[in-house]
């Protein structure tokens, strides 16, 4: 008795009941067996976990520059731009009813010039209105290797230079993203042309130095995906000049200039430009008897024929 309950208790995990008797049947009861082994596990068995639910898609932040940057690019707000190229320049002065016969006229043409422009609006991607499209420019113009020879042939050093800076706002049309705009400056211009050298003849040279007060214009206008028109103008209010204008009795002394060309899109913010610039400034004299120099007016006619590349942002 005592090994068959031993073995049944090791083999089946089950107690006989305390009446069986050796011999007898044991009946197949759960009084006498107790539960089975599958049932005392299923009980210590820890229920299944549940399966996890589908991790829910996590979204990046939006980004507001992101979002600003895209929308300025579509406009064609340009944050900043460069352009630098070559240009042929050329001048021409002369008086109205010269009376003294020591004021010379002046002419050259197809001097080498270098120029370069910059302008920047830092505000282009914020989205506020007005401030996105006002910025500052600024442009510079020198002529290399010209030199100048009075009909006596006396020869003159040339220098002659071009720059200024303008607070620059733009005006985007109704018409289509970067389709066209106008554009409104205020800034100062500047133009020295110094002939430069000893004697009379330099003395009597009509080199001029010109700072203005510039009040612009300009447009854009943008044809198909690759070709644009560009135009400007300017009114220009002299703020100081020296040269040749102090040779006279009580100078007045006033301006404008126009440009214009066409723009060619090379790649993606890359653009040659073909460009042509007229400049004229005029002045009236108030001679008397006895003055040194006698004239009533000077005439000072610059022109500028150029390319240039430009790389905006």
């Amino acid at each position: 008795m005592g090994t068959r309950r031993a073995l049944c208790l090791v083999v089946l995990g089950c107690a006989l009941a305390p009446a069986a008797r050796a011999g007898e049947p044991v009946p197949a009861s759960r009084e006498v067996y107790g539960p089975s082994l599958d049932e005392v596990c299923a009980r210590e068995r820890p229920p299944p976990s549940p399966p996890p639910a589908a991790a829910a898609p996590v979204c990046p932040p939006p980004d507001p520059l992101g979002e600003r940057e895209a929308r300025r690019a579509a406009e064609g707000r340009v944050l900043a731009e460069v352009a630098v190229g070559f240009e042929l320049g050329g001048r021409r002065f002369s008086y109205s009813d010269a009376l003294s016969p020591n004021l010379p006229t002046y002419a050259v043409l197809g001097a080498p010039v270098l120029a370069g422009e910059v302008a920047l609006y830092p505000a282009a991607a914020s989205g506020v209105a007005f401030l996105q499209d006002l910025g500052l420019r600024g442009w510079v113009a020198r002529a290399v290797g010209l030199d100048s020879t009075t009909p006596g042939g006396t020869r003159l050093g040339t220098e002659w230079t071009r720059f200024g800076g303008e607070l620059h706002a733009r005006i985007p049309l109704p018409v289509g993203p970067d389709r066209a705009r106008l554009g409104v400056g205020v800034g100062v211009d500047g133009r020295w042309f110094d002939l430069l050298g000893d004697g009379v003849a330099a003395a009597q040279a009509p080199g001029a130095r010109v700072v203005s007060l510039r009040l612009g214009l300009d447009a854009r206008v943008r044809l198909g995906a690759r070709v644009a028109l560009f135009a400007d103008g300017a009114y220009l209010h002299p703020l100081a000049f020296e040269g040749v204008y102090r040779r006279f009795r009580d100078p007045v002394v006033a301006g404008f200039d126009v440009g214009g060309g066409l723009g060619v899109r090379l790649a993606a913010g890359l653009e040659l430009r073909l460009l042509a610039r007229y400049a004229r400034a005029f002045a009236s004299f108030h001679p008397q008897p006895g003055d040194a120099a006698v004239a009533g007016g000077a005439l000072d006619e610059q022109v500028h024929f150029g390319l240039r590349i430009a790389y905006a942002h």
